[in-house]
């Protein structure tokens, strides 16, 4: 998840906050919020939780009588801790006695995430209340048989937690886990230094997780995932646990465009407006969702597994299908951001999201790969995919052939989100300067092919011009 324009307000009052419990005055205070507005701005493709970290670092260079780590929500955190401690054992005994234990922990859990002092002052979160709350709430995503499902034909469970004070939450989670699938081995991952009131490995022993999952740090600096600054072991975990459950809008922010091969299961409380414009839910709503986009056909559903497997069916490599992943969360991506700001706009970012998996499709066959991959698409049963899967310069060859051909060109939105994607990602992302000049250098031989080119970055950057709009 980028940042939004909404997100300078919640950095600044994150930042100050910061800076107050530090004891900092109000200059340098006022110097540190100067740099988070220049880091959104230079930085927005980032997921806002990144920028954490670096707030740390500009205030201890600001105040030389805390160098790093600093911890400012220390006694904040073992007040969150002492505070649920004491009713922890009642959260068990409501759960245990409950029609459906496992799922009222997991309406505990969700109803944990609210002792988040990244998204609320401390002040403002009224723990014991929102305990007595919890019978009441109910979610708006429940992803409960789905769940269900993979705990049940898994072998280890990877459970990404939040913060202090709701690892009480998270125990009486665990244990129903356990109970109910006694096969399954829970590994509990925490941060690996303080940030905000994130859990860290002290508070999950002060907790007692020990007694029912390992306790790993994540290596994670920011109050979220990061996987490229993840310890190997936590990166080994999430790359072969059965299930991941991730706690928290944190892990839901820098989690949200990556893939697992394993199913990842998020469950929060909606905490802040643009995570509810992400998820299409009001603040405060529960959520047990999967991250694992899911389109309905006449032919049935599509999910990634079994685009995947339509991938290697049709002799697709496995770069080319790294690629395709980095062009479909990049489309769904800049879909969501579109979507969110002009609701009336008819685009899927599921649809959009399968259609960059699956562009290239038709590249192991002979002739046109674009031609194949519609018709590849439309032989498996999904027209509506097959209809915006044009992307590259095979209009531009038309033209140079004689034979223009408009149909060759994306003819609605979601196309036009495909094909950017396409060129705005080769292994990793980059510039359509970047893109074309690169087509050029390998293809500098072949005469007919520079002209489409330099035809087609005009063409393109007109898209561009179009969807950033669309999306500021």
């Amino acid at each position: 998840m980028r940042f939004y324009d909404e997100c300078s307000a919640c950095a600044e009052r994150m930042t100050r906050t910061i800076g107050e419990l530090l004891g900092a005055s109000e200059t340098s205070i006022e110097k540190v919020i100067k740099q988070t507005r220049i880091y959104i701005r230079d930085f927005s493709h980032v997921s806002p939780p990144q920028m954490v970290p670096h707030v740390y670092q500009w205030f201890a260079a600001e105040l030389p009588g805390h160098p790093l780590p600093i911890d400012p929500y220390k006694d904040l955190k073992r007040l969150s801790n002492q505070r649920v401690a004491v009713l922890a054992h009642h959260l068990a005994e409501y759960v245990e006695n409950s029609a459906d234990p496992l799922a009222e922990a997991l309406r505990v859990a969700a109803a944990g995430n609210i002792i988040d002092f990244g998204a609320h002052s401390y002040d403002a979160v009224n723990i014991e209340q929102e305990i007595q709350d919890i019978p009441s709430l109910a979610f708006r995503m429940y992803d409960f048989e789905p769940l269900k499902t993979a705990m049940s034909s898994a072998s280890r469970l990877l459970y990404i937690g939040d913060n202090a004070g709701e690892v009480y939450f998270d125990k009486v989670l665990l244990e129903q886990i356990r109970k109910a699938f006694p096969g399954l081995e829970p590994f509990y991952a925490v941060r690996s230094r303080p940030v905000l009131n994130d859990a860290t490995r002290e508070d999950a022993y002060e907790a007692g997780i020990p007694e029912i999952a390992r306790v790993i740090e994540s290596g994670s600096h920011c109050p979220g995932v990061v996987l490229s600054e993840c310890t190997d072991e936590f990166r080994e975990l999430f790359r072969t646990a059965g299930v991941i459950i991730a706690k928290g809008q944190g892990n839901l922010e820098t989690l949200l465009e990556q893939t697992s091969n394993g199913p990842l299961f998020h469950i929060l409380r909606v905490k802040c407006e643009c995570v509810a414009m992400e998820l299409g839910q009001p603040l405060g709503s529960l959520v047990l969702w999967r991250n694992s986009p899911v389109h309905t056909s006449s032919s049935g559903s599509l999910d990634l597994d079994r685009a995947r497997a339509l991938l290697r069916k049709y002799g697709i490599t496995e770069q080319r299908i790294e690629h395709s992943q980095g062009v479909a969360d990049f489309a769904r991506d800049l879909a969501t951001r579109i979507v969110s700001r002009h609701p009336h706009l008819t685009i899927d970012p599921v649809k959009v999201y399968f259609g960059g998996l699956l562009h290239d499709i038709g590249r192991g066959m002979p002739g046109d790969h674009e031609r194949n991959s519609e018709e590849i698409l439309q032989a498996e049963g999904f027209p509506e995919i097959a209809g915006i899967v044009m992307h590259g310069t095979l209009y531009e060859a038309t033209v140079m052939r004689g034979k223009k051909d408009p149909t060759t060109l994306p003819s609605s939105l979601e196309n036009k989100l495909v094909a950017y994607a396409d060129a705005r990602y080769r292994l990793g992302p980059v510039s359509l300067a970047e893109r074309f000049d690169d087509v050029r250098r390998r293809r500098s031989d072949d005469r007919e092919k520079m002209k489409a080119v330099e035809m087609a970055q005009q063409r393109f950057t007109r898209y561009e011009k179009e969807l950033m709009e669309l999306a500021s």
